[in-house]
């Protein structure tokens, strides 16, 4: 029976009491700095540079600007003196407004922990949402609990929910959307009383956008529920809450198309549109960058789409979980935890709660997998999936739950209610453990011998040069010193670019060469000069120009 009324939208949350609520939003907001501060105290890897260096500029009042290129889609056909070229041709704007936003509450420009605070912020709102999933699937305390420590210490999110980058912002706006969007669906207000609901919805997915390119599913997304809930109400003229859907989209979202077209001459940069054509991942970096469908099919033609696509999804070392599949199995599912959400969706399938979060969850598979799949497999699926996790979480509790009752019923001496607190609480302590053995791993921050690589180049360089890399971003992070990254390319683009750029050294790493460029290690042109350098993590060259 469908629900009516705006009143019930949200009904099913006092099923859990207010003391408990209460009681997890304080613990919750203890562990999400625990995480954000004691776990992920450094930046790590290229995407955390790009954004803390963005917020850097724009505190400092640069404006939304790149000191150097990471790739080559819409760069400058040249470049000399003043650096400065608009950002974000390829992620999005919230990681880095979000740090900007950090910085400039405490004063504090370039300070990582600063750059923090508003992603503790935000993780202890993902929390929050996985509790509430758990009261949604769960109707007791104790599963809302679960559910959200779960959500919290997902031993490969917990890693990196204080990476000032995507995975938390998309995991906040997103699942909360979907909390918004499966709300509406199971309970479907009348139609006057809903308007505001559905503005909120769309806000939620233009956020969503800004936080990753593929934040615009969730919009897809939210359309087909306004048609759920026509359908379910058997009154079409619902259809027309897509107008407070989209309204909500585009006063949030309106702002950046317009900013784009002023930079770009486009709403929306081509720099992540082009990857549907790649047929590596270092096409990410050809110069010139012009990957087409025309291109992808002379290169790869059907065979390879399937190949790759195959690959994507099951890894290309012939294994079965690796790719994408063990992604989910092992990041979003935990290992352990991935039967049991599967068990606990089969069951539930029907509720129309969960309905927008299949609909996220489909969506997002397939286009890491068959859109996407070079940038898929190499992490962006991780961080898509981030939105999936407080309802996966939720979702293997309520799986857990039917395992329980299914024996029971096939074992009297059985009590319910007192397995289901030793085994959830066991699942939690799995959790953990992984956690903490992954932790133990280390390197949750720069190796000692990248600051040393960086501290040499910036020794052995001129003042005011540029440099070709693997990671400009980090290396302006480390340097200042502002350049291009090594093109996959044959080794004479980089002569050619050398004069474009007025960049006149390479630095190169045996691990960060792209395809183009693997013979550079072992057989630099002589265009190359060897310039010495006091450490043996690099090799720098200058570029005859």
């Amino acid at each position: 029976m469908v629900e009516t009324g705006a009143h019930s939208l949200w009904d099913w949350l006092a099923a859990v009491s207010r003391r408990a609520t209460w009681a997890f939003a304080a613990v919750s907001a203890g562990l999400a700095v625990l995480l954000i501060y004691v776990v992920a105290p450094q930046p790590l890897y290229t995407d955390v540079y790009y954004h803390l260096n963005a917020a850097n500029r724009l505190v400092s009042g640069q404006g939304l600007t790149d000191a150097y290129l990471w790739n080559y889609v819409n760069a400058p056909a040249s470049r000399s003196g003043d650096w400065s070229v608009p950002s974000h041709q390829y992620w999005m704007p919230m990681p880095t407004l979000m740090a900007a936003a950090g910085m400039a509450l405490t004063g504090a420009p370039a300070s990582y922990p600063a750059a923090q605070i508003p992603f503790a912020a935000a993780l202890w709102g993902v929390a929050l949402i996985g509790y509430a999933a758990g009261a949604r699937l769960g109707r007791t305390a104790f599963m809302a609990w679960l559910a959200g420590l779960l959500t919290l210490l997902s031993p490969f999110y917990a890693l990196g929910w204080g990476a000032v980058d995507s995975t938390t912002p998309f995991a906040l706006f997103g699942a909360g959307c979907l909390l918004l969007l499966g709300a509406l669906a199971a309970s479907a207000p009348s139609d006057g009383r809903a308007g505001g609901w559905w503005l909120l919805a769309g806000a939620l997915a233009a956020l969503s956008h800004l936080s990753r390119p593929d934040g615009v599913l969730l919009l897809g997304v939210a359309a087909l529920t306004v048609a759920i809930v026509a359908g379910r109400r058997r009154r079409w003229k619902t259809l027309g809450l897509a107008l407070p859907l989209l309204a909500g989209y585009l006063l949030v979202m309106l702002p950046w198309l317009v900013r784009n077209l002023q930079a770009f001459g486009a709403f929306l940069p081509a720099g992540g549109l082009q990857g549907m054509f790649y047929t590596e991942y270092d096409d990410l970096f050809a110069y010139p960058a012009v990957a087409s469908l025309q291109s992808f099919l002379a290169e790869m033609g059907v065979a390879g789409f399937i190949t790759t696509r195959w690959a994507a999804l099951f890894g290309s070392d012939g294994g079965l979980i690796s790719g994408n599949f063990g992604t989910f199995l092992a990041v979003e599912g935990m290992i352990f935890l991935a039967p049991l959400m599967l068990i606990g969706l089969v069951r539930r399938w029907r509720n129309p709660f969960l309905w927008p979060f299949m609909l996220a969850a489909l969506a997002v598979h397939l286009v890491m997998t068959l859109v996407f799949p070079f940038a898929g497999v190499r992490g962006g699926l991780l961080h898509s999936a981030s939105a999936l996790v407080p309802f996966w979480a939720a979702l293997g509790l309520a799986g857990l739950g039917d395992v329980i009752g299914w024996v029971a019923k096939r074992r009297r001496t059985w009590q319910p209610g007192t397995a289901t607190h030793v085994f959830g609480t066991g699942l939690l302590a799995l959790a953990v453990m992984l956690l903490a053995m992954l932790a133990a791993r280390g390197g949750r921050g720069p190796s000692t011998g990248e600051r040393a690589l960086y501290a040499a180049l910036d020794a052995a360089l001129p003042p005011g040069e540029r440099v070709f890399s693997a990671d400009p971003a980090a290396i302006y992070y480390f340097t200042g010193r502002g350049g291009a990254v090594l093109p996959n390319s044959p080794p004479g683009t980089l002569q050619q670019l050398a004069a474009h750029y007025e960049t006149g050294y390479v630095l190169l790493q045996a691990d960060g060469l792209p395809s183009g460029l693997e013979s550079l290690w072992d057989s630099p042109p002589d265009l190359l000069t060897g310039v010495p350098i006091a450490t043996e993590a690099g090799r720098l060259y200058a570029i005859e120009r």
